[in-house]
């Protein structure tokens, strides 16, 4: 996945680019890929991780259904149950 941003370069360094792109036959865009990731590669250590991203909804695979949600004393009684560990987990 590609992101947009936007950069504001000064003009001999943006003339130079596009030489050195068209040169290589390559596009702006793929030059400035190359050059971000070999200045990133180069600088590995002082680059921090950033943490990695909790799911706010986990997915659950193969697991099936775990109550009848058509019968209403089933699901009252399940939703009183989930009330009271709720409840337990809180103290």
């Amino acid at each position: 996945m590609r992101v947009k941003t936007t950069l504001e370069l000064e003009r001999p360094l943006y003339l130079a680019l596009k030489k050195k792109a068209a040169e290589e036959k390559k596009t702006l865009k793929k030059v400035m890929d190359e050059i971000i990731v070999a200045w990133m590669n180069s600088e590995k250590s002082a680059i921090p991780t950033p943490p990695a991203r909790r799911e706010l909804f986990p997915r659950a695979r193969g697991l099936g259904a775990r109550i009848d949600i058509s019968d209403p004393k089933v699901l009252k009684e399940f939703l009183a149950e989930e009330e009271a560990q709720d409840f337990l987990r809180r103290q």
